[in-house]
């Protein structure tokens, strides 16, 4: 049974996810997929976002899909890791709400960025692999391009 209250629905929903507002609830069938960690890391490599960076360029990781589990008018308390460990940030990398901003990509960022939010009893996670590829592959690929121009 759920109904609707002042801040939203409450009830019990079944597995089901309650929309509405202050004057109606209604259950929406939602898919959900769990897997478990992969052994000693905090995420399932199966279940990663991935990005790519260009060096020295600016790149934002954002926190996907957290949008459900964020209170209507609350700021959210997102913690972010790098391999799964709290990390000091140098100046240039900017936490704001669910993003990650890195002002000048270094070839050091390479890795795994896991943003971490609580949600009730729950910890909400999601994961991306950043990729970062070099100047030096953008300029021979345009090399190749000429070349294949002149022919």
């Amino acid at each position: 049974m759920i109904y609707p209250t002042q801040h939203g629905c409450f009830g019990s929903t079944d597995g089901q996810k309650a929309l509405g507002n202050s004057t109606y609830c209604m259950k929406v069938s939602m898919s959900l997929t769990v897997a478990e960690n992969d052994t000693d890391l905090c995420y399932n490599s199966k279940m990663r976002f991935f990005e790519k960076a260009e060096l020295s360029k600016s790149k934002v990781i954002t926190c996907q899909g957290i949008e459900d589990y964020i209170q209507p008018g609350a700021e959210p308390e997102i913690v972010w890791y790098k391999e799964c460990k709290p990390k000091q940030w140098r100046q240039t990398i900017e936490r704001r709400r669910d993003t990650l901003s890195i002002k000048e990509v270094r070839e050091d960022d390479i890795g795994n960025y896991t943003c971490e939010l609580l949600f009730g009893n729950f910890v909400v996670r999601r994961t991306t692999e950043l990729s970062v590829t070099g100047k030096e592959e953008v300029i021979f690929q345009i090399h190749l391009f000429l070349f294949l121009l002149d022919i």
